[in-house]
């Protein structure tokens, strides 16, 4: 039986009771400190600034206080280092100041100081603008954002081992906030950019794309490739080559094979490698193309005869390589003006291909080249943003406030 105090909420019933009549009562003044308070009744550290206190601007350096859960004041130290963007606790009920160089100082509850250490040398140069403590697998973490916007990780503040995760698309500003999400042994950053959210962990993606199963891929530049599932929830990861790793990518795809799913990386060696199955990732080196000495204007992935090869643009002239070692210089029948190829998109059943030039021509053929169904002229020099196929019926080419939908028959739509 439900009591006046309790209050429902759903199933389960709420109440808010006084534990105890805090002994700072009338002393403290919470709006003028930052407070960081353990769990489980811990202890309470509170930083107060002076020079909040006066309109006169001083150097008067702020007090940290330690109370425990009642209120009692336990231990004080006027503080003498730099300047403090956040408090937490440890698990061991340390206390942990990182301050705004990226320098984290670890002191008991009596402020006695332990130890300290480092957030990264890009935190020291350009200085953090926030900073979260979090429980992790290992025990207690931290975790700062720069003023360059990237997020760095410390699972364990016992052995710290700095770690730093994938950069946020489209964040030039601060979040409107961030946290960290620990799942699958892993800590993750969730940071909100307006009405979006994003879940990275660490490295920097180069591409995502998702697979016939419904699993998001996502490619780092280390070539770890991170699959989940569409609630992000971890499921696996694997590699693609040791070059891949020492090296680093500059480019990946996700395409459809006759296994499934596959993914192609090319290295900052301009050499390619591909997985046909993702759920069975065996690792195929390309045949590399001749002449290539810097990284292609385009490239894609063709699938024909149970194969996956890589068709790569080479100025105006196009090669297609395969696992055999062997390579295959190709020419599509395009207009002697059409320029440079700077855009390519294959068919979802590789049997269409579309070019983009550099002179606005936009081309669709056949995937081997041999059948050109027409020639568009887009009236643009600029490069779409975007060249997919919708279906197998026709190419979009998306710039920035126009969208063109062409078919082989050189149908098209205008859309604004």
């Amino acid at each position: 039986m439900a009591t006046a105090d309790w209050n429902p909420l759903g199933d389960v019933y709420y109440r808010k009771c006084e534990l105890y009549a805090m002994e700072w009562s009338g002393l403290v003044d919470l709006a003028k400190h930052s407070a960081a308070v353990s769990t489980y009744g811990g202890p309470i550290a509170l930083m107060k600034d002076e020079s909040k206190l006066s309109r006169v601007v001083t150097n008067v350096k702020p007090v940290v206080s330690v109370y425990n859960a009642a209120g009692r004041l336990q231990s004080q130290m006027r503080w003498n280092s730099g300047n403090v963007i956040t408090m937490g606790w440890s698990s061991t009920e340390e206390l942990l100041c990182i301050q705004e160089d990226g320098v984290v100082l670890v002191y008991d509850m009596f402020l006695s100081f332990k130890r300290t250490f480092s957030m990264g040398q890009e935190a020291k140069d350009v200085k953090i603008i926030d900073a979260k403590v979090f429980s992790s697998f290992q025990g207690t973490g931290i975790a700062v954002i720069t003023t360059s916007l990237r997020i760095f990780v410390v699972s364990n503040v016992d052995s710290p081992r700095i770690v730093r995760l994938a950069e946020v698309p489209g964040l030039n500003e601060p979040p409107s906030c961030w946290s960290i999400v620990v799942t699958d042994r892993q800590a993750r950053a969730l940071v909100a950019l307006g009405s979006d959210l994003f879940l990275w962990n660490s490295g920097n993606v180069i591409t995502m794309g998702w697979s016939s199963t419904e699993e998001l891929l996502c490619i780092q530049e280390d070539g770890v490739v991170l699959v989940y599932d569409m609630f992000l929830s971890f499921k696996r990861t694997f590699s693609m080559g040791q070059e891949a790793k020492d090296v680093k990518i500059i480019d990946a795809k996700v395409f459809s094979s006759f296994q499934g799913t596959g993914i192609a990386v090319i290295t900052t060696s301009l050499r390619i490698f591909v997985v046909s199955n993702v759920d069975s990732p065996r690792i195929v080196r390309l045949a590399e193309v001749p002449g290539l000495n810097e990284p292609p204007s385009c490239w894609s992935i063709v699938v024909t005869d149970r194969q996956a090869r890589a068709l790569v643009a080479l100025g105006s002239d196009l090669f297609l390589v395969d696992q055999g070692g062997q390579y295959q210089q190709m020419q599509a029948d395009l207009s002697e003006d059409a320029g440079s190829i700077t855009g390519m998109a294959v068919s979802f059943n590789s049997k269409f291909l579309a070019l983009c030039t550099q002179q606005g021509a936009l081309w669709i053929g056949s995937s081997d080249l041999q059948k050109k169904y027409c020639e568009f002229n887009t009236k643009s020099t600029v490069c779409p943003q975007q060249l997919v196929w919708c279906g197998n019926g026709a190419v979009v080419a998306l710039w920035d406030r126009l969208i063109l939908v062409v078919g082989p028959d050189k149908d098209w739509i205008r859309l604004v």
